[in-house]
Formats: structure tokens, C-alpha cells, sequence
């Protein structure tokens, strides 16, 4: 079905496979803009292939295509982030098109969100959030290769002082060389 509705609609290429092992391998060797997935798969059946894609192609956008009308398992699937759950009966290929640009879009928007959440505006670096989230992971990794890990701690001292005599502009300045620095 959605082969044929694609084919109809310029600008979508479609990769199609039959089982999620094919899945997990295809979004590990190629980028894609999004995936259309059956919850009715040979190898992998409910919940279980989402949460297996999402966690080899994190930042791919999901689009649940099935005949399962199942109201807890579509809540379930929006929580973990699928950007939509589509009834079979239910769709046409113009509502099949708009579901998957719109997720794409979405999808686009929250990654933007979730990189400035995580970066300062001014020098790019990791804020505070970031840096937790990026110092977990390191140490995740340290420790389970057993290697030691070495922080290093620096801070611009007086930027008040330069602000209140140089200006705001020559502060965002210096912090920058700072930045550029680290």
C-alpha cells in the first residue's frame, strides 16, 4: 500500500523491507528522513519495533502505519515519541502524505529545540544541561572501558567588572575568545 502511494507522490524515495532486522540495518547504514512502520512485522510484533528503531536511529521521526486499532498502544508509542499512529482503514494517501511531511517538520523542530536547550546562544559551548548530559554519557563509557576520566574545570573570573566598564558587547567578546580557547 504505501509503496504505491509513494509512488504517486514526488519527493519521497522509499527503501522497503519486510522485517525489522532489515530495518535496524538499513537506518544503520543509510540516513533517512523518516520511518513508516507496520506493528505486525515477522520479527518483531506491538511495541517492541519502534522502541528498537528509536534506539538504533534516535533522531529519525516514526510514523506508525497499522491495522492494530489500539488506543493504549498508540498513547503508549506517542509518549515514547512516534509522531503519529495511522489506522490502515482509516488512511488515503493524501492524509498519508500530510501525516509524514508534518512529522518530518516536527521532528526537524524538536531536534532544533532539544540542540539549543543544550547550547549557549552566544559561544556554542555545552550550558549546564548539556554538559551534565554529555558528562553522564562520558563517564558511562569510561567506566565500562575502565579508563580513568580527567575533568577540567575553567572559569572567566570579573566579567561583571568588564561588562560595567567595557560594555556588554566587549564582555560577549572576550567571552568568545574564551570559548574559541577551550
Amino acid at each position: 500500500l504505501a509503496a504505491e502511494l509513494f509512488a504517486r507522490n514526488a519527493g519521497f524515495r522509499v527503501t522497503h523491507v519486510t522485517k525489522l532486522a532489515d530495518a535496524l540495518v538499513e537506518v544503520d547504514q543509510r540516513h533517512y528522513d523518516l520511518v513508516l512502520l507496520d506493528l505486525n512485522l515477522p520479527d518483531a510484533r506491538g511495541a517492541v519495533a519502534p522502541r528498537m528503531i528509536q534506539r538504533a536511529a534516535a533522531e529519525v521521526p516514526i510514523v506508525i502505519l497499522t491495522g492494530l486499532e489500539d488506543d493504549q498502544l498508540a498513547e503508549e508509542n506517542a509518549r515514547a515519541g512516534v509522531q503519529d499512529y495511522l489506522l490502515k482503514r482509516e488512511i488515503n494517501g493524501d492524509i498519508l502524505v500530510r501525516s509524514l511531511r508534518y512529522a518530518m517538520e516536527r521532528s526537524r523542530l524538536l531536534n532544533e529545540a532539544k540542540a539549543l536547550s543544550v547550547r549557549d546562544d552566544l559561544t556554542g559551548l555545552l550550558n549546564r544541561r548539556g554538559f551534565i548530559a554529555s558528562a553522564e554519557q562520558q563517564l558511562k563509557t569510561a567506566d565500562r572501558m575502565e579508563k580513568p576520566v580527567l575533568l577540567l574545570f575553567a572559569d572567566v573570573d570579573d566579567m561583571k567588572e568588564c561588562n560595567d566598564r567595557f560594555g556588554h558587547a566587549a564582555g560577549d567578546k572576550l567571552l568568545l575568545k574564551a570559548a574559541r580557547v577551550l
